[in-house]
């Protein structure tokens, strides 16, 4: 992509991809949260603008900042973020409990974070063994965050950030042989 050509949009196979990528981490995010997947609703043309809008980032890195490819987090981060702005996630609350009301009332942001928390556990498992306690804080705090603070994609990146940088950190260390750990 040059900067004369006009930006026509990622592929539809792309987006559809990107979207079951998606869909399936929100179901991963319900199990574990014991909330009724099939409760869910999502409005597609939305659903389709947040995977467009991560797109339009990665093509802005590719064109502006010399060929630089996003990482799994900055692609991550962004999404959530584009979840939290463009909200195309809700639940009737007619169908919840008491219990569940603040949930359904914030559900685009619950699954941002959901989004967030889910990368963490696949490449930085150990990093999320802090103590109950202060996981529950930090998840809290972060929520809070998302809910109330004004956060732009830059925070969203940021707040992943040092996990990546772990993460590479921990695969390159080697043991005596030579053999990554």
């Amino acid at each position: 992509m040059n900067l004369t050509e006009k930006y026509s949009g990622c592929a539809d196979t792309y987006a559809e991809k990107q979207e079951e990528y998606i869909e399936n981490s929100i179901k991963e995010w319900f199990k574990i949260s014991k909330l009724d997947y099939n409760l869910l609703k999502v409005n597609p043309t939305l659903m389709r603008k947040v995977v467009e809008r991560v797109y339009m980032r990665k093509a802005y890195y590719n064109v502006f900042h010399s060929d630089m490819k996003i990482s799994e987090y900055k692609h991550c981060a962004l999404t959530a973020y584009w979840i939290v702005k463009l909200k195309p996630f809700w639940i009737d609350v007619d169908s919840m409990d008491d219990n569940n009301i603040e949930i359904c009332s914030y559900i685009n942001e619950h699954i941002a974070l959901g989004l967030l928390f889910g990368i963490l556990s696949e490449f930085n498992e150990d990093s999320l063994k802090i103590g109950e306690n202060l996981l529950s804080q930090y998840v809290e705090e972060m929520l809070y965050s998302v809910k109330f603070r004004d956060l732009n994609k830059e925070s969203f990146i940021m707040l992943l950030d040092p996990f990546y940088y772990l993460y590479q950190r921990s695969s390159m260390i080697t043991d005596d042989n030579g053999l990554r750990l």
